[in-house]
This record gives structure tokens, C-alpha cells and sequence, in this order.
């Protein structure tokens, strides 16, 4: 039986759970969905220039697992701008709505936005919220 994952320290809370290619790129495919650890990791090694054993120091975990999420992450990130996809944030608890039509998922709208929305895939109006059961937390 493996051990138990170690928690991982995220000290990044992102504005934004989605990030949707640019207008012309056609219908979206299925989201490519980017674990937070995996974003922390490339924030502290990629972004603010740690090397692997001091990113993983501050996320609490070992080298080896910063060079996994680096792997990881990166090729997540590389496949969904190559394919046009949308990135999904795992681990955040973000409300969503599912196209009726075609069941693809999107973020709710914030409460104070208004207009119209319609699924950014089909384009159909019937949006539904989605229950999230799950009480995900990074890990």
C-alpha cells in the first residue's frame, strides 16, 4: 500500500481558477486541469527564480517532488496552448456551471456581473450550476 502524499504548502492563491484561449481558436476541447502545487512550483522555480531544493524547502516537500510537479505542470501548460484548451486550476472550490447540451464545464459568472451567458463550446443557453461534492485540498 503507498504512503500517504505529504500536504504541500501553496503560499499562491491565483485571482482566477480558468484561463480560456484567445477569440478565433474554434471550440475549446476538454479543460486541461493544472494542479496548484503544479502552479507553485513553477511560480517559485520558473517565475521567482528558486532553485528546486529551495522551492520544495518552502513547499515542504522534496526535490524530487518539485522536479515531478515542474514536469508535470509544464507539459500541461505546453499541451493546452499547442491544442487551444482551456486551463483549469485544481484545488481551488471555484462555483461552476455544465452546458446542458453538451456538458462542458465553465466558471460561474461573479454575482455582481450581468448579461447573457451561453456555453462557450455550443453556444447554448441552458447552464445549470454544478454541485462540487468533492472537498479537494492540495495535498
Amino acid at each position: 500500500m503507498p504512503r500517504r502524499r505529504k500536504r504541500r504548502h501553496c503560499a499562491f492563491q491565483p485571482r482566477a481558477n480558468w484561463f480560456f484561449p484567445g477569440l478565433g481558436m474554434g471550440s475549446p476541447g476538454s479543460p486541461v486541469e493544472l494542479g496548484l502545487d503544479e502552479l507553485e512550483a513553477m511560480r517559485l522555480v520558473d517565475l521567482l527564480g528558486k532553485d528546486q531544493a529551495a522551492a520544495g524547502a518552502e513547499m515542504g516537500i522534496s526535490r524530487g517532488t518539485v522536479q515531478r510537479l515542474l514536469y508535470s505542470g509544464r507539459a500541461k501548460v505546453v499541451q493546452a496552448l499547442l491544442e487551444g484548451r482551456p486551463i483549469r486550476l485544481r484545488g481551488g472550490q471555484e462555483p461552476l456551471l455544465r452546458c446542458a447540451a453538451c456538458g462542458f464545464e465553465l466558471p460561474a459568472p461573479s454575482p455582481g456581473s450581468d448579461g447573457f451567458l451561453r456555453c462557450c463550446r455550443c453556444g447554448s443557453p441552458h447552464l445549470y450550476r454544478v454541485e462540487q461534492a468533492e472537498n479537494e485540498e492540495v495535498s
